[in-house]
């Protein structure tokens, strides 16, 4: 059967294989980042909707990825002790090989990989096959109950659709500032419905309306298109779920359908390097997969834009710290030299910079990534908006 012929039940499609590489991309870098620390001893990682392990076009789904992604660490950092707990899980029925279970043959493929004498002392992996909600309710149960600053967790939830998933479950999920949350959306399917589900009771409706009400109760708001509506979803949802930083990464599909995978954490550092993995797999614009390279997922002009945003931030108060700069293009999903490339683009003599002490900086010392000094900055000439 040609790839145009098979279902995505059974191959990785671009898009999902996209999405793979920024989950692997950043779980290396979770785990260099937690092993450095010194201070963690083990790390939950839970894929909680594994998928095949292998597709019948041969490639690797999150179970496998992830996978060679720790041993990778393992091997790269044999002196480091952190301990990993890995738990994959998938409760649904192989659509490559018909009459398996999924979970079946992640196990059987990774089998193959799991030889590393290195391995045996520092990995722990286990194997489920429940359902999304059973096993969501365990990784909370595990999560609430992590030891402060000696324990972390990363959940990777990857359902198909969106109606097992509970705005509260992602709440408890977060709780504690210990975990972070990867969430993959059939995004453009849910905005496609939004008003209807919203306002009408209909067959197959009930979970997007259960969405919608609890992320807009007072109305539903006015959606200009779908890039639109996810970032108005991703900040109502992180109100919702109470956490400090999010980022999205939308994928498009071959079909045209939009996906977006979206992330949760309490940690600056954890989404500066999620911004880091979007932007290495989009260097353009740190926005998505495209099926069409002529297809942008960012408005027009809105990266060109990100120049008047810092201006006008920087013109809302006195003076901003290196901190406030840094969570600000962080918000905005630019990283901290997006944001020195703008300030240092400003004219000479419009913008000023010193430290506490009052002592001024030489041009282009900005500390965006050294937090340890405070930096100030303020406008000169504030009513000058950078082209």
């Amino acid at each position: 059967m040609s790839k145009a012929k098979q279902s995505t039940h059974q191959i990785l499609a671009d898009h999902s294989a996209a999405k793979v590489r920024g989950f692997s991309y950043y779980l290396g870098i979770y785990l260099n980042i937690l092993g450095k620390t010194g201070t963690v001893d083990s790390v939950y990682l839970y894929d909680l909707m594994c998928g095949e392990g292998e597709y019948a076009d041969q490639r690797e789904g999150s179970a496998l990825k992830g996978l060679r992604e720790v041993l990778r660490y393992i091997s790269e950092y044999p002196a480091e002790t952190l301990h990993i707990n890995y738990l994959l899980n998938d409760a649904g029925m192989s659509g490559v090989e018909p009459g398996r279970r999924k979970i079946d043959r992640v196990k059987e493929k990774a089998s193959l990989i799991l030889f590393r004498p290195e391995a045996a002392e520092r990995l722990t992996v286990a194997y489920r096959a429940l359902p999304l909600a059973n096993v969501m309710s365990q990784a909370i149960d595990r999560v609430q109950r992590l030891k402060p600053f000696r324990e972390k967790a990363l959940l990777f939830i990857d359902p198909w659709g969106y109606k097992d998933i509970r705005t509260d479950d992602l709440k408890a999920a977060l709780a504690g500032g210990q975990s972070e949350v990867l969430l993959f959306l059939p995004i453009e399917m849910m905005w496609r419905f939004t008003s209807k589900a919203y306002h009408e009771d209909f067959e197959g409706g009930q979970a997007l309306q259960d969405w919608l009400k609890d992320l807009f109760p007072e109305a539903l708001p006015t959606f200009a298109d779908v890039h639109d509506f996810i970032e108005q979803f991703r900040s109502r949802l992180q109100k919702r779920i109470d956490v400090r930083y999010s980022s999205r990464f939308t994928l498009q599909a071959a079909n045209r359908n939009t996906y977006s995978l979206f992330y949760f954490t309490s940690n600056r550092k954890g989404l500066q390097k999620m911004l880091e993995s979007q932007w290495k797999e989009d260097p353009d614009e740190g926005s998505g997969h495209r099926a069409n390279q002529n297809f942008n997922l960012f408005k027009p002009g809105e990266i060109a834009g990100y120049p008047a945003h810092v201006h006008a931030y920087l013109a809302a108060a006195p003076s901003r710290t290196n901190e406030d700069l840094l969570d600000f293009g962080l918000d905005k999903g630019f990283l901290p030299k997006h944001t020195a490339d703008v300030l240092k683009a400003l004219p000479i003599g419009h913008l000023k910079v010193w430290e506490p002490n009052c002592t001024p900086l030489r041009r282009n010392t900005f500390y965006l990534n050294d937090l340890d000094r405070q930096i100030r900055f303020a406008l000169t000439s504030p009513n000058h908006v950078p082209i």
